[in-house]
């Protein structure tokens, strides 16, 4: 296992189908049985920068991709600076509520309901730069300015704080670093604790991710 914690969580993604497939025959629920589940939480871990916490968020979108009937609830937006020490975050009614609304949308087939967050499509290089294609922002990203939790690295992976703009033109987000003048990965939110504060104009958060698959 490295420090980082992604060797504990590398097989997370199928070890948790094969634990919704044994609930389902327990409950005589074969396949049909929707299950949904949250981000875990912000919170520091031991350190707030640190990625360990990251590392499970990502497994948990990739066993909800491959579990049958599945869904996840991303959270990152929904926890305040002064609980970084507080794991049990204040914000609870607003997670119930995007519960509520992905079982309306993909359940009971309400249509209208908000469950489709905004998420990482693809990276695209541009030397000095590097261009972030999104899914799920057909109406563009709030807020309509600067955008926050962006970090880019280079081969050094080390990452810096990135400067980031929207690029209306093709729903996509430009990001650069002084710092890094050959950009060679990008993420956001990648941390134990961070705030997401880029959403779709739904209102949903874009989901934390990482463009590259280094194990630290």
């Amino acid at each position: 296992m490295t420090k980082t914690g992604v060797g504990r969580h590398a097989d997370y993604p199928a070890r948790l189908a094969d634990m919704v497939d044994i609930w389902r025959k327990e409950w005589r629920q074969d396949g049909e049985m929707p299950f949904y589940m949250v981000e875990i939480p912000a919170w520091s871990y031991g350190n707030p920068d640190g990625s360990i916490a990251a590392f499970l968020r990502e497994a948990q979108h990739k066993a909800a991709a491959i579990i049958p009937s599945a869904g996840i609830v991303s959270t990152s937006d929904l926890v305040y600076p002064h609980e970084v020490e507080n794991i049990h975050a204040s914000k609870k009614e607003e997670i119930g509520e995007r519960l509520a609304w992905l079982a309306a949308g993909r359940t009971y087939g309400i249509a209208g309901m908000v469950n489709e967050y905004p998420a990482f499509r693809a990276l695209e290089l541009k030397d000095s730069a590097a261009v972030v294609h999104l899914d799920n922002v057909e109406n563009g990203l709030s807020p309509d300015a600067i955008l926050e939790g962006f970090e880019v690295a280079g081969e050094d992976k080390v990452f810096h704080p990135a400067r980031a703009v929207e690029l209306k033109y093709c729903r996509a987000v430009e990001v650069r670093c002084d710092s890094v003048p050959r950009i060679k990965a990008v993420r956001y939110c990648f941390k134990n604790f961070a705030i997401g504060k880029v959403h779709n104009h739904k209102g949903l958060p874009l989901i934390p991710f990482r463009t590259d698959d280094w194990n630290e």
